[in-house]
């Protein structure tokens, strides 16, 4: 892999939602914050076997071959939102805090899909060390999403993707070889909340002192589709997503309370949760004097609790919730992000 000081991953900032799949032109737009890329052509060969032969024969060819890869990085307000396009609907509007939607900071919001697919957007991606050493991915379609965070860091991210093929261009894009000022989101800018399952009010009740690190964990299960008549998918298709969010938190009086209904002296009650990790920075440096990334997300414990846990002579327990859909939410997973931009391209 070329050394990131030099390379270079830059997208079409829209994507294509709808059309004909893969036909994005250049790309438009450089991607901070990204600190390991992979791309990978993936094909499949079928050899002919020969009579007679005590080794492979003459005969082989590619019958198939597809595009796949990752990106992990730092996540910034800028660039959250063109991740959450990829993977929910998308919104190509915008509304304002103030003054009915002219005025930053601009608020977006997305919601996992539950009844139905949901259109989201692809996109182009190029990557490489040099103009002349670039290769790009056509189709895009990311594939789930990992975010996660530890006191005294920032914020996280990784996201796979699947496209339908990776090739060399002859020349880059130099359109979206642009710098921009991008903000990062900041463990010690981030709150923890924790409300009733069904009948709380998410993000109502804070839990201060309380949370460590985290990670949300979503796996969109797509996938390609290929058809008689060519090597390279067609289409691509979605699956029923999973998500989980872990969560390492000092064992202190109040989690204790919590855990406490699992264990009841009559009969233990399943631990449940509408949890909000919401970081907001409100350092005016830019159009915006506030910018915040919320996650929530409603789950129910699903992995056995290990008690007495120690990090750095601190008592810690380890959470692990499964999504769970909760009426109080009218979903499982949601995301807000506010920036002082007035589109999420």
């Amino acid at each position: 892999m070329a050394s990131l000081a030099a390379a270079i991953l830059t997208h079409t900032s829209t994507g294509e939602v709808g059309g004909a799949w893969g036909s994005s032109g250049a790309t438009t737009k450089k991607f901070h914050g990204a600190t390991a890329v992979s791309m990978t052509i993936v094909e499949a060969v079928e050899a002919v076997p020969a009579v007679g032969w005590y080794g492979p024969g003459p005969v082989a060819d590619n019958v198939s071959q597809m595009g796949e890869g990752s990106i992990e990085g730092k996540a910034t307000y800028t660039d959250l939102p063109m991740i959450l396009n990829g993977l929910f609907t998308y919104t190509s509007g915008s509304t304002g805090n103030s003054t009915g939607g002219t005025t930053a900071p601009y608020y977006y919001a997305w919601a996992a899909p539950k009844t139905s697919t949901q259109v989201c957007a692809t996109y182009t991606m190029e990557y490489g060390a040099s103009t002349a050493l670039t290769y790009a991915s056509i189709g895009s379609v990311l594939n789930g999403i990992s975010l996660k965070g530890e006191a005294g860091g920032l914020w996280d991210f990784s996201v796979p993707f699947v496209s339908k093929i990776v090739k060399p261009i002859a020349t880059a894009s130099t359109a979206g070889n642009i710098d921009r000022t991008v903000h990062p989101i900041a463990m010690k800018d981030t709150q923890f909340y924790w409300d009733a399952f069904s009948s709380g009010t998410m993000g109502s009740t804070a839990l201060s002192g309380t949370l460590i690190s985290f990670s949300l964990d979503v796996d969109a299960k797509r996938h390609t589709k290929l058809f008689a008549g060519s090597k390279f998918p067609g289409n691509w298709g979605d699956n029923r997503m999973e998500g989980t969010l872990s969560a390492i938190v000092e064992f202190n009086s109040t989690m204790k309370a919590l855990l406490d209904t699992i264990c009841g002296a009559t009969s233990g009650t399943a631990l449940e949760a509408q949890i909000r990790i919401q970081a907001v920075n409100t350092t005016a440096t830019d159009s915006t004097s506030r910018r915040s990334a919320a996650i929530n997300f409603a789950g129910i414990q699903s992995n056995p609790i290990k008690l007495w846990d120690d990090r750095d002579g601190n008592l810690t327990i380890a959470l692990q919730m499964a999504g769970k859909y909760s009426t109080a939410l009218t979903n499982w997973l949601t995301f807000v992000v506010e920036n002082g931009s007035s589109s999420t391209t």
